[in-house]
C-alpha cells in the first residue's frame, strides 16, 4: 500500500523506454537510477518507505497494457520523464491521458503531477494537458549556443552538484504535494499548492538562462528556506511576448519584490523581438514592485556583445556581490516591510547538531527535548557536500536554540559547525535563542574548538545524561522558553 490512504502506490513514472537505455558498458538505465535516487530521499522527508510504479518492462506486447493502466489509476501522483522520446511515444500518450482522464473523474482530490525535463523542449510542442505546468530542469548546456544535455549522463557522480541539488528539490516537492493529498478525507479538496501557502510573503525571482542556473537555485533555496513564496510557480506561455509579460504581471500583483540575476547573455526567445531578461525588468518596472538585481561576478563590460544588455547589467542599480550577501540583502528588505512574529512558546525547536560518530547521544538528547514537548531537528545524510551544507544551512534557519555533540568527532567539526552558525546570523528572521556545546563521551578531555559564541553555554554529558548533564539540560529549555512570549 502507499503513503496516500486509498492508493496502493504513491507515484506513477512515466517515461519513454528509449531514455532508459542503458549506454554501453552501463549496467542500468539513467530513469531507472533516477527513480531509486528519488525514492530514497522521499522515504527520509516522509519517514516511512513511499511505493512507486515503474515499468521496467518493454510495454510492446499487448498483454502489459492493463496492468500498467492499472497501476496508473492505483497511483496518488504522475511523474513524468519529459523528453522528444516521450512526446514521440504512443504509449506514453496513452498513459498520460488515462491518468488525467481519471484525474477528471476524482477532480476533488487533485491528484499531483510532477514534470522532470530531461531536454530543452519548445513550450508549444507541449501536450495542452500539461498546461502551465512547471517542470524540474534536468538538463543544461555547458556553453551559450551548444547542445543540451542530462544531467548526471550517463549515471550520476558525486560531483554531479547540479543534479543532486535538484533531485533534492524534486523530493521535497513531491513530498509537498502528496502530503496535501494525505491531509484531507477521502472525497474531500485537498489545498492547491498557491492556497496552502497563502499568507506567506512572496517574491518574484527571474528566469534565467543556463549559465546562471546555479546561482538561480541557490537563491531559490535560500528564499524558500526563509519561509518565502518564491513564482514564478508556473511556466508562461512563450506564444509571444506580450502573452509571457501578462501572466508575468498576474503574479507580480502577489509580490513584495522582483529579484533578477544577470550575466553575459540577455535570452533570446524565438519569434520575440526582446530579450527574456528585459522583457522581465520592464514588466517588473511598470507593475511599481521594489526591484534587486544582481551581475555574476568578475564579469566585465567586454564579455557582453549585445549593447543593450551590456546597459542593463552594469547600470547603476545592478549590484556585484557575493550571491549570499545579496541574498541577505533581499531578506532583510523584505522583513523591514513585514516583520516576523516571535514564535509561541509551545513551537519551539531545537537543532541537534552532530557527527555521525555522535549519532547515538545525539538521539537521547532528542528524546529529551520531546519529553519536554520542544520539537527538534537532525542533520539528514546527504549525497554531496553541496547537499550538506544546504541542509545545515536550513536547519540553522530554522531552529530557535542550538546544541551541537562534540563527543567522538575532532574539534576542527566543532569549529566549522559554530562558525556557520555565526555565517547565518545575518540572514536568520529571529536571533539565536541559545547555544549548548555538550561534550559526550569518550570521558576524555576535549581539545579546545577555539571558538565560543556569545549565548553559548557547555555542558558535560561525556558520562551520560547523568543528574547534573539533566539540570543543565532543564536550564537551556527554561532559557530557551523565557526568550518566547
Amino acid at each position: 500500500m502507499g503513503w496516500v490512504p486509498g492508493y496502493d502506490f504513491d507515484l506513477f513514472v512515466s517515461y519513454a523506454h528509449i531514455d532508459d537505455e542503458p549506454d554501453v558498458g552501463q549496467p542500468v538505465g539513467w530513469v531507472s537510477t533516477f527513480k531509486d535516487n528519488l525514492k530514497a530521499r522521499l522515504d527520509r522527508r516522509l519517514g516511512i518507505r513511499s511505493s512507486i510504479w515503474m515499468d521496467q518492462r518493454l510495454v510492446a506486447e499487448s498483454h502489459l497494457g492493463e496492468p500498467i493502466m492499472a497501476g496508473l489509476r492505483q497511483s496518488a501522483g504522475l511523474l513524468v520523464v519529459l523528453s522528444r522520446a516521450y512526446l514521440n511515444s504512443a504509449w506514453c500518450a496513452r498513459e498520460r491521458g488515462g491518468f488525467l482522464d481519471g484525474l477528471r473523474d476524482r477532480r476533488a482530490l487533485r491528484r499531483p503531477v510532477f514534470v522532470v525535463e530531461c531536454d530543452d523542449l519548445e513550450r508549444e510542442r507541449l501536450p495542452e494537458a500539461f498546461g502551465d505546468l512547471l517542470g524540474v530542469r534536468f538538463w543544461q548546456r555547458q556553453t551559450d549556443g551548444a547542445a543540451p544535455g542530462r544531467l548526471g549522463d550517463p549515471l550520476p557522480t558525486l560531483e554531479d552538484r547540479s543534479y543532486w541539488a535538484r533531485l533534492n528539490d524534486l523530493s521535497f516537492k513531491v513530498a509537498e504535494g502528496l502530503s496535501r493529498l494525505r491531509d484531507v478525507p477521502p472525497g474531500h479538496a485537498a489545498a492547491p499548492a498557491a492556497e496552502a501557502s497563502s499568507g506567506r510573503p512572496a517574491v518574484f525571482l527571474a528566469e534565467v538562462g543556463d549559465e546562471l542556473m546555479d546561482e538561480y537555485e541557490r537563491l531559490q533555496r535560500s528564499f524558500e528556506q526563509a519561509g518565502l513564496v518564491v513564482l514564478p510557480e508556473r511556466a508562461y506561455p512563450r506564444s509571444d511576448a506580450d502573452a509571457y509579460a501578462a501572466a508575468m504581471a498576474e503574479d507580480l500583483r502577489r509580490c513584495a519584490l522582483f529579484v533578477q540575476l544577470l550575466g553575459e547573455y540577455p535570452g533570446r526567445v524565438r519569434g520575440w523581438d526582446v530579450a527574456l531578461s528585459a522583457l522581465q525588468y520592464r514588466t517588473a518596472q511598470q507593475a511599481g514592485v521594489p526591484l534587486r538585481r544582481w551581475r555574476r561576478f568578475g564579469l566585465n563590460p567586454e564579455d557582453i556583445r549585445d549593447e543593450v544588455h551590456r546597459q542593463s547589467v552594469f547600470a547603476a542599480d545592478v549590484v556585484n556581490e557575493g550571491l549570499e550577501v545579496f541574498a541577505a540583502g533581499a531578506l532583510q528588505a523584505l522583513r523591514q516591510t513585514r516583520p516576523p512574529p516571535a514564535p509561541a512558546a509551545g513551537d519551539l525547536l531545537v537543532f541537534v547538531d552532530h557527527d555521525r560518530s555522535d549519532a547515538r547521544i545525539a538521539g537521547e538528547l532528542c528524546d529529551f527535548f520531546d519529553a519536554q514537548g520542544l520539537g527538534f531537528l537532525r542533520p539528514e545524510a546527504q549525497d554531496s557536500a553541496e547537499a550538506m551544507r544546504a541542509d545545515l544551512e536550513d536547519n540553522l534557519r530554522l531552529c530557535d536554540g542550538l546544541v551541537v555533540v562534540y563527543g567522538s568527532t575532532q574539534p576542527v567539526w566543532v569549529r566549522q559547525q559554530l562558525k556557520e552558525t555565526l555565517k547565518i546570523k545575518s540572514v536568520r528572521e529571529r536571533p539565536l535563542g541559545r547555544v549548548l556545546l555538550c561534550q559526550a563521551e569518550p570521558d576524555a578531555d576535549k581539545p579546545d574548538p577555539g571558538i565560543k559564541l556569545p549565548n553559548q553555554r557547555v555542558i558535560d554529558c561525556r558520562r551520560g545524561i547523568d543528574a547534573s548533564a539533566l539540570q543543565a539540560l532543564t536550564d537551556f529549555v527554561r532559557d530557551l522558553r523565557g526568550t518566547a512570549p
